[in-house]
């Protein structure tokens, strides 16, 4: 028993499965907002599958689709950095054994084929995005991570693709946004305080900076094109909305600093960042449809998150109980 279950943790220590509700969050968000919102739905073909499937379906294709392609970036990354880690004692299952590169090969296949499973309930279109998006992560695991003035960047734009796979016609773009800012941000921090290699360079600091101005004003302006001008565009839907995103981000900010102050700048405060920085998100969608009140939808989005950080905490006492279990005192 104790065998599968140490087996069990290891493939979801691989996909980082205990942290995949916040993309799932990322998804259902746009579906829901898509679908709560009639300026959207008035943009879009009677036809379209946002608009005429069920929504249990649509989240459930979302999630599906989310979970594949969260799975994939981050087992991906493992079979990437499988030696590294190995020769910096990271006790993850591919350096220290615990899962072979074939199992965990085999998971990561498995999850982009989720991923486009969950993407066809979307349509044609999504299905390409959903392939895009894998290309990129497979760029940022290849190549990306290692180069400080692209990996940040080019993870954050992954977020917000897989995002906009449900509606691409989507004239909100805001949370998008936000999500890719979210996440370019903590990486770059992780980089920073886990005290990777090649260190974060002046120069690659501006390349981030301008990238992330330039990959802003294009998300924005592909949302004006999507409401057919600027003078059609969606404004800010509630001042609520901002102040409450900005209060968030701020919180987030002194919240890390003492967590890291606490843990001491390494491997496991960067971890810990991009952890909490997972249940950010998913604090972050509940305030937009909460400031347009959209009950269920916040409702649907609270519950997520709260089942997110309660299967989070399980799943690494479970680590723990399979691999450090307790033993008789004497």
């Amino acid at each position: 028993m104790r065998t599968r279950l140490a087996r069990l943790t290891d493939v979801l220590q691989l996909t980082r499965f205990a942290t995949a509700f916040a993309a799932v969050g990322n998804v259902w968000l746009v579906i829901l907002w898509t679908r709560g919102t009639p300026e959207e739905l008035a943009s879009m073909a009677t036809d379209a599958p946002i608009r005429s499937t069920p929504l249990v379906v649509l989240l459930l294709g979302g999630a599906v689709a989310a979970i594949g392609l969260y799975a994939f970036t981050l087992g991906l990354n493992d079979i990437v950095d499988r030696r590294r880690d190995r020769a910096l004692g990271e006790d993850r299952p591919l350096p220290t054994g615990r899962i072979g590169l074939d199992l965990a090969t085999i998971v990561v296949a498995g999850s982009v084929f989720a991923a486009v499973l969950g993407a066809s309930f979307f349509g044609t279109a999504a299905v390409r995005l959903t392939v895009v998006v894998a290309a990129a992560a497979l760029a940022f695991n290849v190549l990306g991570k290692f180069v400080p003035g692209a990996g940040p960047l080019l993870l954050g734009l992954i977020f917000a693709g897989h995002m906009v796979i449900p509606n691409i016609q989507l004239q909100f773009v805001w949370p998008v946004v936000v999500v890719m800012t979210h996440a370019l941000a903590i990486e770059w921090a992780a980089w920073i305080i886990g005290r990777r290699s090649p260190a974060m360079s002046r120069r690659a600091v501006a390349a981030i900076t301008l990238g992330w101005l330039f990959w802003a004003a294009v998300i924005l302006l592909i949302g004006s094109y999507n409401a057919s001008g600027l003078e059609d565009w969606p404004a800010w839907p509630s001042p609520i909305a901002a102040l409450l995103i900005a209060a968030l981000a701020v919180l987030f900010v002194i919240y890390m600093t003492h967590k890291v102050r606490t843990t001491g700048p390494g491997p496991r405060a960067a971890e810990k960042l991009r952890r909490y920085g997972a249940i950010w998100l998913s604090l972050y969608a509940v305030v937009w449809v909460l400031s347009e009140g959209m009950w269920m939808a916040t409702g649907i989005l609270a519950v997520l998150g709260l089942v997110g950080l309660v299967v989070m905490t399980i799943a690494r006492e479970a680590y723990h109980l399979a691999h450090q279990p307790m033993g008789y005192r004497r």
